[in-house]
């Protein structure tokens, strides 16, 4: 039985021990906080676990190897050694400081050297001992020579080459004062659960050995000059530094340094040289104000490298080392000579002791008497405390409750007690001392000698249990027990129910008042357990006590419980049942809703103890519903929950109250730990907590407040600095109480809650709306599978809200539009389709838009739920959900083409859309993955939009040019100019977008039309063009051939005239150009298009300033081509001319006498002179 016991401690021992390693190794990985300051907290506990850790586990390791048991001791060597890589890493990955985390940067490096030190007392050896002695051990310490040798793996040579590689690192922080650069090396990656564990190993030596070379390197050169130079001195020009030790880690590094030396013997002589080299060549005060140190905090580290010395140099090791020639070296530079030889003479006198006989060493200890001395003066105070301390013990026993028997623990062993007790009651009386006032006794009384330890019976010699239902009552014990009312305290005016229990509940009330009131730290000291003891009292009667109303003559509960009251009425989240049901929890047990918000009262000064005492009842309303089976915790909590909330709002509404704003920040802070430290959370409570985020009210009154002096902004200023941090800290309580308890219902609706803060669900502003993103999207879905699930959940239950909202908004948006277009007179050319057109239609689109944002973050994590988002973009009715994610689609693409390629993402999304609704999101998302600037989309991108189109017919087996629209402007310009027809035959929209996408990255030479330059041998498909320029378009559409591409003549002259109708788009300059193109080209022998004196008609008629070119330049042109051999072009001229003839700034008149002789005269028959 005795070997079990033992084996199952050392399990349940390396069991607690791995799981304290690995929280260590879990704060040592970059954590999910945003901010530095954050990291750096956290990443320094982890750092101060692995230093609190690493000797038990080493000892723990060497009683496994010792017990043969190979697998336990590699079960806590690996995440050991995570974790001890995990600590260099932090200290070796950092870097100068960062002037806005200065103190946690510095808090982290110095914890990550005093690990340091330790490693290397863990890893070191303590040396031989002599002949005849025998070494004095401490339990807590760990070395090198307690690793029992027999392992396979965990070999004493292995730890020794870690321990020796710590040293070099830590005497280069001693010599350079900051660390050297080294080579890059991996992240951390913890890898203890791997096969092997020299992994783990290897792992360790790859981090801390480049460092360790980086400073041997430099002390290799350093010792080349030392022949010619004994003290040589590091050449620190031209080293690169990753960090510089400030004055608080500096002192710590040399701290570190003299403690091995004194401690490890064989590393006496490396460490004292470290520090007499350094106190040769001290630090020197930095020129820069960011890195280094300061002028003080260089002279403090040159005297207390000049005490160190002095130190090591009294040691008796020095002498036994050699190693005292460098430390008198160096402090006789330092000016402190004499103190020097003092202590090299001491050091010497040491050593010779050590070897002297034994008649020698009593002689000698005559000179030492002044330390005896002190050290006997503490050990006399001590044996007097010690006395002190057994003579008080003795006198609580003497006078402790049942003569001897000490205060119970808890609240089953009183009652033990009381049980045990009630046999000795005498059957009377004990009479008091005739000289000594009689003290009555009551429950006060009783509840004085308990809370006291017996101390207050000392006033009197009755004892507790002489109670027998005082003057007014008398106590019938038979059958059962029976009080009833004496006569001359009754008097027939009421019954003695209702005379007996009014009378108990004023007792009860009174009694329990003043156990809260009681003060334990006035009788008793700092007794924590009977604080405790109190706390728990306190709990089990208010529970207890049922319809047990406050004391009038206690103010503290009386205004807790209003407070509680108020809490409960005035909050707006909870329904009116649940509202109804806490206001009857609250009547029903008054005392502990005045036990849970007794901190927040007005008048509550112990915020300390009240806070315990809160959760306190909380754990106890636990209790009673696993007893009763009642919603007590629920409504516990939601009570104290209100009462937080109420605090906040009032705060909120008062800016300028610096009370409240105090309290609602007290009340706040602690909000994480308290929730964290029951059982569950239910999900009213969580949505209490989101409404701490609704802050809105404090902008409003703060904008009042803020109009005044100086003084009063800042008041404002700092009221909503402090609204925010609150709302902050909720968020992170909801964070923790998702990762905390792993109640699947309580983590869904803690993801609830932070989902519905950022869509917007729970009133809050836009700053905190964003952080509640930036919790949702990289905490809650990044850092664990199970929370992503609920996260995607929240996201597709909040979309489903939405698209509820758009449908039942749908008729007041679209009268409202209606409204909006009659006023701007039915013009819709400049109207942005995705801009909102109305006051409504944008407050709805605004209410929608946090939780679109979120659910298209989601889907560029997963592609598949872009099906969800379209298909409820899609549903009928739901046009304003359809253009809030339309308007936000240009993120969610570029996104998901960075993540998953814009090809791939394209073909996923095309494959997920069906309907027509769908496909008009399909389009948009398409639109935007060929972004208007920047690089053109690959060629990956526009297969896949080819591939879109092919697979997307029409039931009549046509293509959809929409699809390649938004790669128009990569494709070569003869593969658009086949593509014309298409876009032609397609709706206006479709055509004018297809020449906006055509032309959107050839704006510069919108009036160009652009030569091919093919070679000899090379077809149209090769040339380098892509494109088509606005002047390009023009004269494309006029070469067209519409009867061989079955194009009807009427869209084909349409097509032409929308051209000229898109003032913004097509300039005079654009049209100028090509009709000037194609009137050279006309020169050359091609033959004029069909539409082109149409073209030149429809130009008269709506660019004026294009006149005088046409006149002067252009129909004289057209006649030097002989433009009457073709009667349809002629017949255009003349109309042209004629309209131009009767203008008076410029006429064509010049361009009429040039004509032939016969072609005037017809000119003349049909036209006139006017």
């Amino acid at each position: 039985k005795e070997s079990t016991l033992v084996r199952n401690n050392s399990y349940i021992r390396d069991k607690l021990l791995s799981y304290w390693v690995r929280a260590s190794v879990g704060c040592l990985v970059e954590g999910s906080f945003s901010k530095q300051n954050s990291e750096s907290a956290v990443a320094s506990k982890g750092v101060l676990a692995a230093n609190a850790a690493i000797r038990p586990v080493m000892r723990s390791i060497a009683a496994s190897i010792d017990a043969a048991d190979d697998d336990g001791a590699l079960r806590l060597f690996r995440p050991c050694m995570d974790m001890i890589s995990g600590v260099f890493k932090q200290l070796l990955n950092s870097s100068d400081y960062n002037t806005s985390n200065m103190q946690g940067e510095d808090a982290l490096r110095a914890s990550c050297i005093k690990f340091l030190e330790t490693v290397v007392l863990c890893f070191s050896s303590k040396g031989p001992v002599a002949v005849g002695r025998r070494r004095e051990e401490k339990t807590d310490d760990f070395s090198l020579d307690d690793l029992p040798t027999g392992h396979p793996i965990i070999t004493r040579d292995v730890l020794e080459a870690i321990g020796d590689n710590a040293l070099s690192t830590l005497r280069g922080l001693v010599e350079i004062g900051g660390q050297l650069k080294v080579e890059n090396f991996a992240d951390f990656v913890p890898i203890g659960d791997q096969e092997d564990a020299d992994l783990s190993t290897r792992e360790l030596v790859r981090t801390i050995r480049p460092a360790a070379l980086a400073f041997l390197e430099v002390d290799a050169a350093r010792r080349k000059r030392q022949d010619e130079d004994p003290d040589a001195k590091i050449e620190r020009q031209g080293l690169e530094v990753i960090f510089h030790l400030s004055q608080k880690s500096y002192a710590i590094t040399l701290n570190a340094i003299a403690i091995v030396a004194t401690q490890r013997p064989p590393c006496f002589k490396e460490a004292a040289a470290a520090l007499a080299r350094r106190a040769m060549d001290p630090p020197k005060e930095s020129s820069s104000s960011e890195v280094g140190l300061s002028k003080a905090a260089a002279k403090g580290i040159s005297s207390q490298l000049r005490a160190s010395c002095l130190t090591l140099l009294r040691n008796s090791l020095s002498v036994a080392s050699n190693s005292f020639e460098i430390l008198l070296r160096a402090l006789k530079q330092a000016g402190m000579s004499v103190q020097a030889e003092k202590a090299l003479k001491v050091a010497k006198q040491q050593a010779a002791l050590k070897t002297a006989s034994r008649k020698v060493r009593n002689r000698a200890a005559v000179f030492y008497e002044w330390e005896q001395s002190e050290q006997e003066r503490t050990n006399k105070r001590q044996r007097e405390t010690d006395e002190s301390l057994a003579k008080m013990r003795a006198a609580k026993v003497a006078r402790g409750l049942g003569s001897g028997i000490q205060l119970p623990v808890n609240m089953v062993d009183a009652c033990e007690l009381v049980l045990l007790n009630l046999q000795h009651l005498p059957k009377a009386r004990p009479q008091p001392q005739k000289n000594k006032k009689r003290r009555e006794v009551n429950l006060d009384y009783i509840i004085d000698a308990v809370l006291s330890n017996g101390a207050s019976l000392l006033r009197d010699e009755s004892r507790w249990y002489d109670r027998n239902g005082g003057e007014a009552w008398s106590l019938e014990i038979g059958d059962g027990v029976k009080f009833s009312i004496t006569e001359k305290a009754f008097s027939g005016g009421s019954g003695q129910e209702n005379y007996f229990l009014p009378q108990c509940k004023q007792a009860s009330a009174d009694a329990f008042s003043r156990i809260i009131s009681c003060k334990t730290s006035r009788r008793n000291g700092n007794d924590q357990a009977l604080t405790n003891f109190k706390n728990q009292l306190s709990a089990r009667l208010a529970w207890t006590l049922k319809g047990v109303k406050p004391p009038k003559q206690q103010p503290q509960l009386n205004a807790a419980y209003t407070l509680a009251m108020e809490s409960v009425r005035n909050s707006d989240l909870l329904e009116i049942g649940r509202k109804n049901e806490l206001q009857r929890m609250v009547k029903d047990f008054p005392l502990a809703a005045s036990c849970l918000v007794l901190e927040y009262a007005d008048q509550i000064t112990e915020e300390d103890e009240a806070a315990v005492l809160a959760k306190q009842m909380l754990y106890e309303a636990y209790m009673n519903e696993n007893a009763r089976g009642d919603n007590s915790e629920e409504y516990a909590l939601d009570v104290f929950m209100s009462c937080i909330c109420y605090i906040n709002k009032r705060a909120n509404l008062k800016p300028s109250d610096l009370d409240l704003k105090k309290k609602a920040s007290s009340v706040t802070r602690a909000l994480s730990q308290t929730l964290t430290s029951i059982p569950r959370v239910s999900k009213s409570a969580l949505s209490l907590i989101s409404s701490l985020c609704d802050i809105d009210a404090i902008y409003t009154a703060v904008a009042e407040l803020g109009k005044g002096t100086i003084s009063s902004s800042a008041a404002a200023h700092a009221a909503t600095t402090a609204a925010e941090k609150r709302a902050t800290i909720a968020l992170l309580a909801l964070r923790d109480c998702a990762f905390h308890f792993s109640d699947k219902d309580t983590q869904q609706a803690a993801v609830d809650c932070a989902v519905g803060i950022a869509t917007g669900r729970f009133p809050s502003p836009s700053n905190i709306q964003d952080k509640a993103l930036k919790l949702a999207m990289n905490v809650l879905y990044a850092k664990s599978s199970t929370l992503a699930e609920m996260v995607i959940v929240s996201a597709t239950s909040e979309l489903e809200r939405v698209t509820q909202y758009a449908i039942r908004n749908y008729e007041k948006v679209k009268t409202a539009n209606g409204v909006a277009k009659e006023k701007d007179g039915g013009d819709e050319k400049n109207r942005d389709a995705l801009v909102p057109h109305s006051l409504e239609e944008k407050e709805v689109m605004e209410n929608m838009k946090p939780a679109a944002m979120l659910y298209m973050a989601l889907c560029v994590r997963q592609p598949d739920m872009i099906k969800t988002l379209m298909s409820c973009s899609g549903r009928s009715r739901a046009d304003v959900l359809s253009k809030t994610v339309r308007g936000d689609m240009s993120k969610m693409a570029r996104a998901a083409a960075t993540a998953h390629g814009a090809a791939n993402i394209a073909l996923k999304v095309a494959d997920i859309t069906s309907e027509d609704k769908e496909i008009t999101l399909l389009l948009a998302f398409l639109d935007n993955l060929s972004p208007k600037s920047g690089p053109l989309p690959n060629q990956s991108l526009i297969d896949a939009c080819f591939q879109i189109q092919n697979d997307k017919l029409s039931l009549e087996g046509t293509a959809d040019p929409r699809f390649i629209i938004p790669v128009v402007s990569a494709l070569p310009r003869s593969a658009l100019v086949k593509q014309l027809p298409s876009f032609i035959s397609a709706s206006d929209r479709v055509y004018k977008a297809s020449l906006v996408r055509m032309s959107e990255r050839l704006s510069r030479q919108a009036t160009t039309f652009r030569n091919d330059d093919l070679s000899e041998g090379e077809d149209e498909t090769s040339a380098s063009l892509t494109g088509m320029t606005l002047c390009e378009q023009l004269v494309f559409l006029h070469r067209l051939d519409f009867a061989s591409v079955s194009l009807p003549q009427k869209r084909y002259l349409d097509a032409i005239q929308i051209c000229l109708e898109m003032d913004n788009l097509f300039s005079d300059r654009v049209i100028l150009s090509a009709l000037e193109y194609v009137s050279q080209q006309f020169l050359q022998g091609e033959k004029l298009p069909l539409a082109y004196m149409r073209t030149i008609i429809q130009t008269v008629s709506r660019h004026e300033t294009l006149h005088a070119w046409i006149c002067s330049e252009l129909l004289p042109r057209l006649l030097e081509g002989r433009v009457y051999e073709d009667r349809r072009q002629w017949e255009g001229w003349m109309r042209c001319a004629r309209m131009l003839e009767s203008t008076s700034a410029v006429s064509s008149i010049t361009a009429i006498n040039m004509l032939p002789e016969e072609q005037y005269r017809r000119y003349r028959s049909k036209y006139p002179e006017k």
